[in-house]
């Protein structure tokens, strides 16, 4: 939309889908930061470096969320359609829609197997991830001015990655082309919406971790085209 030069490859998409995912891996590893110790981050203080304090501390606690965000994004990424269409470079779901299109119904079930399988792996994954904020967080790693330029940095990455493709989309949107959709993007919104507060609820109703969270974690990343293959 803003012009810029795109090569059709699996380069340049890896690049898009990058822009659009990386949050994914962000909020997760702010989130399991919250989490570090108080006493193991004061004590690392009196007798470490920075760097060693990341190295011995930091990364041991990191390690799990920066795993789970990167399962998160290679399904996201492998199950993506548009974008890979876009830059012509194929995907698993590229693969399904094919396959389906010649009516070859076994083919696109057992290209859709692996997404479904990657789906369970990773709810397994990110629920293992500690996400919520301790009783004694420690304070941040990056004090004082890093945290700040930490933040800067982060906020001009998502305006960069988020908000400018927006915005070109927005004004170069012709109403026509979305009016085609208005069905699809209706039931997309109301589902999504349905989800989220049923979700919501679950969670704010329940004293503690339940034995299905498994399953609608799963169902939360399953890909949208083996839910479509499904339906």
């Amino acid at each position: 939309g803003a012009g810029l030069p795109a090569p059709d490859s699996g380069a340049g998409c890896g690049l898009l889908l990058g822009a659009i995912t990386w949050p994914v891996v962000a909020l997760l590893l702010e989130a399991s930061l919250r989490r570090l110790p108080q006493g193991a981050m004061d004590a690392a203080r009196l007798h470490l470096s920075p760097v060693r304090m990341l190295l011995t501390v930091v990364w041991p606690h990191a390690r799990p969320s920066l795993a789970a965000g990167a399962a998160l994004v290679v399904l996201l990424a492998a199950s993506e359609f548009t974008v890979p269409a876009t830059f012509a470079a194929s995907t698993i779901a590229t693969v399904i829609y094919e396959e389906m299109s010649a009516f070859r119904f076994a083919s696109a079930a057992s290209a859709a197997l692996p997404l479904a399988a990657l789906a369970m792996a990773t709810a397994w994954a990110v629920r293992r991830v500690p996400t919520l904020p301790s009783p004694r967080a420690g304070r941040p790693f990056l004090a004082g001015a890093p945290l700040g330029l930490a933040r800067a940095g982060a906020a001009i990455a998502w305006i960069l990655t988020s908000i400018a493709p927006v915005a070109v989309f927005a004004l170069r949107a012709r109403w026509s082309a979305l009016s085609m959709n208005l069905d699809a993007l209706a039931w997309s919104a109301g589902l999504a919406a349905t989800t989220a507060i049923l979700l919501v609820a679950w969670a704010a109703a329940s004293r503690g971790r339940s034995r299905l969270e498994p399953l609608w974690l799963a169902s939360l990343v399953l890909p949208g085209v083996v839910a479509a293959y499904g339906a």
